[in-house]
């Protein structure tokens, strides 16, 4: 078991893109991904929206239990109706469990990890897996055109975790530069170069 330093504070981040055809979930800490913290829950294999709801508290609950979040984040986005109403959701449940909750909004978050000139084509995905996490590329035969179901699955985990590195900059910003293992996308660095700053 790890300690904290003294006068440290623990950060889990626990993070959520609630997409109703799959859930992405991340968990992450100062030593990166928690085991078993990072998938994507198929929500798809239930045919009603309340039941897709009912899947997403159950979600959160047993996480919460399980990976004990000192920080909950939802990524937020706008889409069909489906979609507003599961982000609506997962903020309402997430905002009654009495753990800190911070919402990024997608396209924020997204610009943070891909340059201005960038191809947007699965470009967060290649980011994370890049800079962060390889292992959240496990699957993935290629970054063309060409999709495949994992790829399609991985979307949400990509956001949820760039989530969770957006929040976890903002709070530890030295945390974020240790886990990185490839040069920071220039959005991120600007993120943490500005959250390093001591308080005027």
């Amino acid at each position: 078991m790890r300690l904290e330093p003294p006068g440290e504070t623990p950060v889990r981040i626990l993070a959520l893109f609630p997409h109703p055809r799959h859930i992405g979930h991340v968990v992450l800490d100062k030593n990166g991904l928690v085991p078993k913290g990072a998938f994507a829950c198929r929500t798809r294999r239930f045919a009603t929206l309340e039941q897709r709801k009912a899947s997403l508290d159950r979600l959160v609950a047993r996480s919460s239990i399980r990976h004990r979040p000192t920080l909950l984040v939802v990524v937020h986005a706008r889409g069909c109706a489906w979609l507003n109403a599961m982000m609506a959701h997962a903020i309402a449940v997430a905002d009654g469990s009495g753990v800190p909750l911070r919402i990024r909004h997608e396209a924020m978050v997204t610009d943070l990890f891909i340059p201005e000139d960038a191809e947007q084509y699965d470009q967060l995905g290649q980011a994370i897996t890049r800079v962060f996490f390889p292992e959240l590329a496990k699957g993935v035969p290629s970054w063309n055109r060409r999709m495949n179901a994992q790829r399609r699955r991985l979307r949400s985990v990509w956001k949820a975790a760039a989530g969770a590195l957006t929040v976890l900059a903002e709070v530890r910003p030295d945390v974020v530069r240790n886990l990185a293992i490839g040069p920071l996308p220039p959005g991120l660095a600007s993120l943490i170069d500005r959250a390093s700053r001591p308080p005027v």
